[in-house]
């Protein structure tokens, strides 16, 4: 019983050892390819974003340059527009009265249909801002609304000194006049992408977007610009680079730089429902292989245990002992089968050796029989007889004769 004891918690022990281990290896190799897999997967949204906020800043680029092509593809508009930069009001409204008389067009395109096709060609197009070189003034113009400014110089140094405080993409314009090329003034076409950033980012707390003009004058994210200002100003950061724990994805449009860091350990971490998912299917694996395991060993102990049980009959002498052998074929089932066999020889040569020893005994019963001296017998028959005629008993000397009549083989009847 304790034989049988050991054996099963021994096997039961080290195999559900090796098992747990197992079961511990695969399940850090699923929290590792996991996790390679969340990585992987929250990099491409960040890409995607990256991407993303790249065609936003490249369409309102490529708005701006399309509207100011088509300006100068259309001469009404630009004189028009020109007039308006380089004329005082009085004079810039006579010029297009008389512009407007003289025309045999049913409509005079003027700076307003050049200004309406703007604002239906983006609908992200905040204002369109109309500075004028010699008047130093500023038309401030809505999708509804008008505005006139004399902060023309200011406005302009605020740009070029990156000191407008301001979340919007703007491309400046310059107007030449066609003729005697002429600095007239500009165009500032201000879109306002804050809220696609924002939707774009959103929930996706292992990366951090940030969108620079001239890498000083923030965009988007302006605490994240202060704490990677040194990293943004460096002029060795490619498209793709990483720096200490992160993945740094770079574009430049224009005036304007795009970054996303990617966080590399929160863009790795995993989720708390897949965490108690694998450590739930761990637990059941295992459960399982330990409910297998026992349930093996159990039969191989009982497999065992009779061929134990087999050899101790033996011991106390039992050679009649069989034990049953199933049709596995397995190396317990050689050990049953040729103790069987050795059972059934060792019994066969044991009645062979007992008989032959039985055998051996007669033949020298035998032996000594035949070596027997017969005339001791006669002498001792004779002391007798004598002894008995001397005390006057001649039936015992009777006998005396007929012994030794049959001793000497006589099978004839005597009479006395």
């Amino acid at each position: 019983m304790i034989k049988k004891q050991t054996l099963y918690y021994k096997q039961f022990w080290i195999s559900t050892g090796i098992v747990g281990i197992v079961i511990c290896i695969l399940m850090l190799y699923f929290f590792a390819s996991l996790r390679q897999n969340y990585f992987e997967s929250r990099k491409a949204e960040a890409e995607k974003v990256y991407i993303e906020v790249s065609n936003i800043i490249q369409e309102n680029k490529n708005v701006a340059d399309y509207l100011y092509r088509d300006l100068y593809r259309n001469k009404q508009e630009l004189d028009d527009l020109i007039a308006y930069l380089s004329l005082e009001p009085e004079n810039y409204w006579q010029f297009r009265l008389d512009l407007y008389s003289k025309s045999n067009l049913n409509k005079y395109r003027s700076m307003e249909t050049f200004l309406d096709s703007a604002f239906e060609a983006s609908e992200n197009l905040k204002k369109v801002e109309l500075i004028s070189y010699y008047k130093m003034d500023n038309t401030v113009v809505y999708k509804n609304e008008i505005f006139h400014y004399m902060n023309g110089k200011d406005r302009l140094t605020a740009i070029e000194n990156h000191t407008d405080k301001t979340s919007d993409i703007i491309f400046i314009k310059e107007i030449r006049h066609p003729d005697t090329f002429k600095l007239e003034g500009c165009i500032i076409f201000t879109f306002e992408n804050l809220n696609q950033f924002e939707n774009l980012i959103d929930s996706k707390s292992y990366a951090e977007l940030i969108v620079t003009k001239d890498f000083i004058q923030p965009i988007y994210n302006e605490n994240a610009l202060k704490r990677w200002y040194k990293v943004i100003q460096s002029s060795k950061i490619s498209e793709q680079e990483s720096v200490f724990s992160y993945t740094i994805l770079n574009k430049n449009i224009d005036d304007y730089q795009i970054f996303v860091f990617l966080n590399h350990v929160l863009a790795s971490e995993l989720p708390i429902t897949s965490i108690i998912m694998i450590i739930v299917i761990g637990i059941a694996v295992f459960a399982l292989s330990v409910l297998g395991i026992s349930i093996h060993i159990k039969k191989l102990t009982m497999r065992v245990n009779r061929i134990l049980k087999g050899m101790n009959e033996v011991k106390n002498g039992n050679l009649l002992v069989s034990i049953p052998v199933p049709e596995s074929g397995d190396e317990l089932d050689m050990i049953s089968a040729d103790f069987n066999d050795m059972c059934k020889r060792l019994n066969e040569h044991i009645r062979k050796q007992y008989l032959a020893e039985i055998d051996k005994k007669n033949a020298e019963i035998h032996a000594m029989q035949s070596q027997i001296n017969p005339h001791f017998l006669y002498n001792t028959l004779e002391a007798i007889r004598m002894k008995a005629i001397c005390n006057g008993d001649r039936e015992v000397g009777k006998c005396y004769i007929i012994c030794r009549f049959y001793l000497e083989g006589n099978s004839k009847i005597m009479i006395l």
